[in-house]
């Protein structure tokens, strides 16, 4: 049976796909919740945000294209992969790491996709197995830790010319980048994708109630809005802000 597991990982632009999936692959999803000692009751837990999501991946790179386990994906030099997740550590380049699971049957069951940065990467060679670079990359979570987007309310003669200059019809109601910020409202219609750039499988949904979990601010990517936490990336035409 074919492997359908996929790893893509997208560093400045360009989308690697893992070409050999890993025989394990942890995600870990730890919580920073503090533990105290209270007198009379003994020890308690308080919850705290939860702590940045590290993946682990463990396989190699195929030093041939006739690699029994490529099952058809693209093969690539070794030496390509090694230089890209060394530029990409050295640089400390975000990437967009996107792991996609099937079921037996084929059928999509949920994805995981996280902005992160490269926090270790290893590589080493064995005997008898002349080309194949073996590696170990890690990933953690990268959060946006800049200073969040307020809309203040507009003022009567603001609102007053707003009114004026609206459409009579919702639907002709235009989002503009000014409304849109993390942690706002929307609603959803049309297809979200894997990355940013718009990067297959996609998916469509309608009339989704959802939240904006992150906006890229880069011209060159069709889909800069990340909604749902980690559902997927979608255009900005496609929501509609809830008022």
């Amino acid at each position: 049976m074919i492997n359908k597991y996929k790893i893509y990982l997208d560093i400045d632009g360009e989308t690697l796909l893992l070409p050999i999936p890993p025989k394990e692959n942890p995600v870990k999803y730890p919580t920073s919740n503090k533990k105290y000692n209270v007198l009379g009751i003994g020890d308690i837990v308080v919850p705290q945000s939860p702590s940045l999501i590290t993946i682990t991946v463990d396989s190699y790179f195929p030093g041939d294209s006739s690699d029994p386990l490529l099952f058809g994906r693209k093969w690539r030099r070794p030496a390509r992969y090694v230089e890209l997740l060394e530029e990409a550590r050295e640089t400390g380049c975000i990437i967009d790491a996107v792991i996609c699971r099937y079921d037996a049957t084929g059928k999509s069951m949920y994805d995981t996709n996280i902005a992160a940065i490269i926090s270790g990467f290893e590589t080493r060679d064995k005997g008898g197995e002349a080309g194949d670079v073996y590696y170990r990359l890690e990933l953690t979570e990268y959060r946006d830790y800049g200073p969040s987007k307020i809309v203040l309310p507009a003022t009567e003669s603001a609102a007053a010319e707003t009114t004026e200059a609206a459409p009579t019809e919702q639907g002709d109601r235009a989002v503009t980048t000014s409304e849109l910020y993390v942690g706002v409202a929307v609603i959803a219609n049309g297809e979200y994708f894997n990355d940013s750039y718009g990067g297959k499988p996609s998916r469509t949904v309608s009339n989704l109630s959802t939240t904006v979990s992150r906006i890229i601010d880069d011209p060159s990517r069709p889909c800069p809005i990340l909604i749902g936490g980690n559902l997927g990336w979608i255009k900005k035409e496609s929501l509609q802000v809830v008022t």
